[in-house]
């Protein structure tokens, strides 16, 4: 519903976006991030793209909280 509501809220104002899902698997610590950029941009991903991807990798630490 959130996601929903802040796209309707952003397309009626005319505003361009960009909205980014991440599913932390346990696969997550072993892809190798160099390689993943690497196919990212043989696929197509463009400078800009692949430095804010860069950015969301950078420093990344992962918290859970479980029931509150």
């Amino acid at each position: 519903m959130l996601v929903r509501d802040l796209q309707h809220l952003v397309t009626s104002r005319g505003c361009k976006g960009v909205a980014t899902f991440l599913d932390f698997a346990k696969a997550y610590d072993r892809v190798n991030r160099e390689y993943l950029f690497k196919v990212m941009e043989c696929q197509g991903f463009g400078p800009k793209t692949l430095s804010w991807i860069r950015l969301l990798y950078k420093g990344s630490q992962c918290s859970l909280m479980q029931n509150g």
